[in-house]
């Protein structure tokens, strides 16, 4: 009887263990559906931000230099582009990770492919951050924690300022490298350092960095040992020999922002030691300072728990922290991208340690000392999700929504139409920084400056002022050499973008560009200067849409004219009048060349509806002392309604 009771007791107990491990199952796999659920999110609503920033004519130079030197890898070259020098991209930072990035961009090779890639790798990171919160904290608490991350500020300036960087690729393998030391798994370790290597040459101070906690507080001895030798001289055979050599005539490798401390790696390492005073002062900047308190605000200083992970970091902060060129310090710009694994891994470890003390040790942790534990780890969790609220409201760094609509303005609708519209063999040099990613498929590709070759086009915007970071005066002096020197021809002028072509480019690109087609033929002449060629009219009941199309016979030696547009019935009473510059200003007279045929759209207003029947349209050009150059009268019919 007593043994039947027993079994009894003991089949009771195990289905109650059976129960709870099916239930913890059932919580492991909601949580890893939640996780794959917020990843998509991210992915999705952070590529359909960058890529938007592009096709809006927002990003800026960076991504115009990597999508030409991936397009250009794709034609046989060692990642080549021109924007900085005629040289690879790995002579300006060493990233050989882009060949097992190259074979996806070939599928589909355009900008928006490397933006959707990187979105991609820093949402893919919560994977291994929320493996390691896990093993330490169980499912339910880790899901929020890698919640969080794809929540953080620097998280989103890494995805979303200056468009794509390779940096972002070390943050899902740092957070992997870590999770292989937690698990001590050789190989998977073995993959995450080595991958962080070829993303960039100065990830291997992390790196090294990592290694000594190895070998130290992970008393993995020999990985340890291995990563720091390893890093270290990967670090100097890459930017001493393989990356000067890849320069060629352009010279050693640049540091911006550390030249205070001297040239090189050799160089700012001496400079460190020999004047602590000078590091001291930059370190201690008050930007310095507040951008350590926006990296540990939004987790709210849990890292600070465990100092000796957030060590890890320190390189990467040093470099940052060190610098004295602005981008470097920005919140956040690309830098952060090393450091944000260790701020999170910190705080989970912070987090643990603090969980472990409450909940008590040892055969004194009981069920009440779990509790304990399990409400100190939801606290310390909840107070880092209002850190993170409070940081977003403040710095205002999250999506509006989910998709962001891709839509430009017209303005940079025309630039980008310009851009795109230049053949690929050609070269092409661009005053604006926002059209040059559109330009990106070339071999020559160059921003306006002193230096900017004589290229087979030239993109100039003569309306908004351009995004750049040259001064106007140097420009314009650039702009005249090369339209004086080069004989450009001025092929269109739109909204106030101006596209131009060598004589030659013309002559061979010619047929691309199709001709302006109007509704009605003319040929009024408005002194030696200008032709009216033909001439569009639209009414809708109480207006009148008109698109002139001018001749420019001669330069207007800097004449800048004006169009007087008056509607009158076929009484001759003024119904509607206008005067403008040609397109509102935006492609003035002054700029016209010689055969260059330009299209000048008017609205007239109108009070009272527009009878049927036939009006005239009466055309002046007004010369800038306000005599008339010339005049002419078109008809222009309003058919019945």
């Amino acid at each position: 009887m007593a043994g039947g009771v027993a079994t009894a007791s003991a089949r009771q107990r195990a289905a109650t263990k059976g129960r709870a491990l099916l239930s913890a199952r059932a919580v492991e796999r909601l949580c890893w559906l939640a996780l794959a659920a917020l990843i998509a999110l991210y992915v999705v609503a952070y590529s359909s931000k960058t890529i938007a920033a592009y096709a809006t004519g927002q990003t800026l130079f960076d991504l115009a230099t990597f999508e030409q030197g991936f397009w250009n890898a794709t034609q046989g070259t060692l990642f080549f582009y021109s924007l900085e020098g005629e040289l690879s991209r790995f002579g300006r930072h060493f990233s050989p990770i882009f060949f097992l990035l190259l074979p996806l961009y070939a599928l589909h090779r355009d900008p928006s492919t490397l933006l959707v890639l990187q979105s991609l790798a820093l949402g893919l990171a919560a994977v291994p951050l929320y493996l390691v919160a896990r093993g330490r904290l169980g499912p339910l608490a880790a899901l929020p924690v890698a919640a969080l991350y794809l929540a953080n500020p620097a998280v989103h300036d890494v995805n979303t300022v200056n468009e794509f960087h390779e940096i972002a690729f070390a943050t899902p393998l740092l957070f992997l490298a870590f999770y292989a030391v937690e698990r001590r798994r050789p190989w998977l370790y073995a993959a995450a350092v080595v991958g962080a290597l070829l993303v960039k040459e100065d990830v291997a101070l992390v790196t090294a960095a990592l290694g000594l906690y190895v070998f130290l507080v992970a008393r993995w001895r020999r990985a340890g040992l291995a990563t720091v030798a390893g890093s270290v001289v990967w670090f100097l055979v890459v930017v001493e020999v393989v990356m000067p050599a890849l320069r060629g005539r352009y010279g050693p490798v640049p540091f911006p922002g550390y030249e205070y401390l001297g040239e090189g790696p050799f160089g700012i390492a001496r400079g460190m030691l020999a004047d602590p005073g000078a590091l001291w002062g930059v370190l201690t900047a008050e930007s310095k300072r507040w951008y350590l308190f926006w990296m540990l605000a939004p987790v709210a200083g849990l890292p600070l728990l465990a100092p000796e992970v957030l060590l890890i970091a320190a390189p990467g902060l040093l470099l940052i922290l060190a610098s004295t060129y602005p981008p470097t310090f920005a919140i956040f710009e690309r830098y952060a991208a090393p450091i944000v694994p260790f701020v999170f891994l910190a705080a989970v470890v912070g987090i643990d340690r603090v969980r472990r003390r409450a909940g008590g040790a040892g055969p004194a942790r009981g069920r009440r000392g779990a509790d304990n534990g399990a409400i100190v780890t939801a606290v310390l969790i909840l107070v880092m999700g209002g850190a993170t609220l409070l940081a977003q409201d403040a710095l205002g760094k999250y999506p509006a929504r989910l998709l962001t609509p891709a839509r430009p303005d017209p303005h940079a609708a025309t630039a980008i139409a310009f851009a795109r519209a230049i053949p690929e063999r050609a070269s092409v040099v661009i005053e604006d920084h926002r059209w040059l990613a559109h330009a990106a498929h070339r071999r020559g590709l160059y921003f306006l400056s002193g230096d900017s070759p004589a290229a087979d086009y030239l993109l100039l915007d003569r309306k908004v002022a351009p995004v750049t970071n040259v001064r106007a005066g140097a420009r314009e002096r650039a702009v005249r050499r090369l339209l004086d020197d080069q004989g450009y021809v001025h092929l269109r002028c739109e909204d106030g973008v101006s596209l131009y072509a060598r004589p030659e480019a013309h002559r061979r690109d010619g047929p691309l560009f199709a001709p302006y087609a109007w509704a009605r033929d003319r040929d009024d002449r408005f002194g030696d200067r200008l032709r009216l060629r033909g001439y569009t009219a639209a009414a809708d009941g109480r207006s009148l849409a008109v698109t002139l199309y001018w001749e420019a016979l001669r330069p207007p030696d800097g004449a800048d004219y004006t169009v007087a547009l008056r509607l009158l019935d076929p009484q001759g009473r003024p119904l509607a009048e206008r005067t403008a510059r040609p397109q509102d200003g935006a492609c003035g007279t002054a700029f016209w060349q010689t055969g260059q045929v330009v299209r000048d759209p008017h609205h007239l207003p109108i009070d009272a509806p527009l009878a049927p029947g036939d009006h005239t349209l009466r055309i002046e050009v007004l010369r800038q002392d306000g005599g008339a150059l010339g005049a002419a009268t078109v008809p222009v019919t309003i058919p019945p309604r």
